[in-house]
C-alpha cells in the first residue's frame, strides 16, 4: 500500500472522528433561551403557558391564606401526579401551605414535544418561579425535587426568590442495567445518531418498597432516553455539586436508603467534600427511589412540611 493511500485512509478516519466529536458537543449543549411569543400565564389552574406558547399541565392551587408555596418538580419520565397525594394531604392539614406542580415539557399529559432539549426544563422552571414569585410576592417559595427534579432544582441555589430546596431522591446514574444490548445501543448512537433511543426496563421491586396501587399506572416501567438527552442530563448532573456549594444551608436532603439511580461511589464522589459538611442529609432507610408513590407516606409528608 503506497503512502498516499495510507494518508487518505488516515484523513478519512480523522474526519469521521472529528464529526463524532462535533456531534457530541452539539448534542450535549443545553438550550439557554426560548423564543418569546407570549406572556407567561396560569390558565384556570389547569395549565401554565410558557414564553414559547407551550402548555404545561398543572396541579394544585395557591390559596390566599397560605404563607408558603411548594413548587414540586417530578422525576424524569413521570408527571405531576407524583405529588397528587402530597398536595391533597397538605391542602387538608396545612392551610398555610400551598402545593403546586406541573408536567414537564414532553411528559405526563402534555403535548408531544419534538426535539426536546433538557435545558428547556430549566427554562420552564425558571419561568414558573418568576411568575409565581411576582404574582404572590408576599409568600415564601420552596422547591421540592423528586429524582431528576431535584437535579433541576439545584440550579436555583442562588435564586433569591427561593427560600429552601428539598431533595426527595436524586437521579445521578442513568444506566441502571448494563446489558450488552444497552452498551451496543450507546455505541451505535455515538457513531451514527444521537437520536437513537436507549431503553431500559425498570423493575417495580427495585424502585418502590410498598407501592400505592392507585398510582402504579402513572409509572413508566421502561425508561426511554435519546442518546443526546443522556448527554444533556449528564451535563446538568455535572454541576449539581457546584450549585449546592453556592448555598449549602438552603438545602435539605431526604434520601431513600436504597436507590437504583444513586450508586454509592457516585454519591461519595459528589458529596464527600469539606464544603458540604453542613449539608443536612436525612436517610429514609426503608424507602426506595419513587418515594412519593409508596403507601403510608404521611410521615414523609410531615417531614417535608417540618423542614420548610
Amino acid at each position: 500500500m503506497n503512502k498516499f493511500l495510507i494518508w487518505i485512509i488516515i484523513g478519512i478516519v480523522l474526519f469521521i472522528l472529528l464529526l463524532i466529536i462535533i456531534r457530541y458537543l452539539i448534542s450535549k449543549k443545553l438550550t439557554k433561551k426560548h423564543k418569546r411569543i407570549v406572556k407567561n400565564e396560569l390558565i384556570k389552574k389547569k395549565f401554565f403557558i410558557t414564553s414559547d406558547n407551550y402548555e404545561l399541565r398543572w396541579l394544585g392551587e395557591i390559596l390566599p391564606v397560605s404563607k408558603k408555596i411548594l413548587i414540586c418538580v417530578h422525576d424524569y419520565g413521570l408527571s405531576r401526579k407524583s405529588f397528587k397525594n402530597f398536595e391533597e394531604y397538605v391542602r387538608k392539614n396545612n392551610s398555610d401551605v400551598s402545593v403546586i406542580s406541573y408536567d414537564q415539557r414532553g411528559s405526563g399529559e402534555n403535548k408531544f414535544y419534538k426535539n426536546l432539549n433538557m435545558g428547556s426544563h430549566l427554562l420552564d422552571l425558571e419561568e414558573i418561579i418568576v411568575y409565581i414569585s411576582t404574582k404572590y410576592s408576599d409568600k415564601e417559595i420552596f422547591l421540592v425535587g423528586e429524582g431528576f427534579g431535584s437535579n433541576l432544582a439545584s440550579y436555583f441555589s442562588d435564586n433569591k426568590r427561593i427560600k429552601k430546596i428539598i431533595f426527595v431522591s436524586m437521579h445521578l446514574n442513568q444506566i441502571i442495567h448494563k446489558s450488552f444490548k444497552v452498551i451496543f445501543k450507546i455505541l451505535m448512537a455515538s457513531l451514527i445518531s444521537t437520536n437513537i433511543q436507549i431503553k431500559q426496563k425498570i423493575y417495580i421491586e427495585d424502585c418502590v418498597s410498598k407501592i400505592d396501587d392507585n398510582n402504579i399506572i402513572d409509572i413508566d416501567f421502561v425508561s426511554h432516553k435519546k442518546m443526546k438527552n443522556l448527554l444533556q442530563i449528564r451535563k446538568i448532573n455535572s454541576k449539581i455539586k457546584k450549585n449546592i456549594v453556592k448555598n449549602v444551608k438552603k438545602y435539605v436532603f431526604l434520601l431513600p436508603g436504597i436507590d437504583i439511580f444513586v450508586k454509592k461511589n457516585t454519591f461519595i464522589n459528589i458529596f464527600n467534600d469539606e464544603k458540604l459538611k453542613d449539608l443536612k442529609i436525612d436517610k429514609l432507610s426503608s424507602k426506595k427511589h419513587y418515594v412519593f408513590y409508596e403507601k403510608n407516606n404521611i410521615e414523609i409528608f410531615k417531614t417535608i412540611i417540618n423542614n420548610i
